[in-house]
């Protein structure tokens, strides 16, 4: 049974119920709550959906948090495929309405499970709940439509992100993670 302050979340903090479609929120100063989640008193985040004048800030987050890596994986390039997806799965947070973009997340969904991927908060601003917040709102949408299972990867290395996720109700499975770099 959800409220109005978001879905209500299992053990593991996924949506129970099928929330209806999170256009925007707001992380209030003084312990809002987003999909469960209570906001920190330092913050004032708005979580909404990626607009098409925020691709230059993200492509700049995602490139100082993730570097560029493999040419595949250059945010430019990688977020202008996911945007021709047209699924509507990409938000980003902003530090107060209209403010500056200080996170943002992709998700997709296959009709067998949903996949987080490039979850990212600028460095000045993490620890204030932003991650979790855009997190929340991949799941809510994922679980409104209808998404049974929800994986993601991190680096082996990344032990801050890994405590992240797990926080939020992840953990670690015993799968092997193989990939393929297809020549397109």
């Amino acid at each position: 049974m959800g409220s109005d302050h978001g879905p209500r979340l299992s053990q593991g903090g996924i949506p129970r119920c099928r929330p209806r479609r999170l256009e925007s929120a707001v992380l209030p100063q003084c312990g809002g709550r987003i999909g469960g989640m209570t906001t920190s008193a330092r913050n004032r985040v708005r979580v909404r959906g990626f607009a098409e004048g925020d691709r230059d800030v993200v492509v700049a987050l995602w490139a100082r948090v993730f570097g560029e890596g493999a040419p595949r994986n250059a945010p430019g390039p990688m977020l202008d495929r996911k945007l021709a997806q047209g699924d509507g799965l990409v938000w980003v947070a902003e530090d107060g309405p209209g403010g500056a973009i200080v996170g943002a997340v992709a998700a997709g969904y296959d009709g067998v499970r949903g996949w987080i991927y490039h979850l990212a908060v600028d460095e000045a601003h993490r620890r204030r709940g932003i991650a979790t917040a855009l997190l929340r709102a991949a799941e809510v949408e994922l679980a409104r439509r209808g998404c049974p299972k929800v994986n993601l990867q991190v680096m082996g290395n990344n032990a801050a992100v890994v405590a992240l996720y797990e926080a939020a109700g992840y953990a670690v499975e015993d799968r092997i993670s193989m990939g393929r770099v297809l020549d397109v």
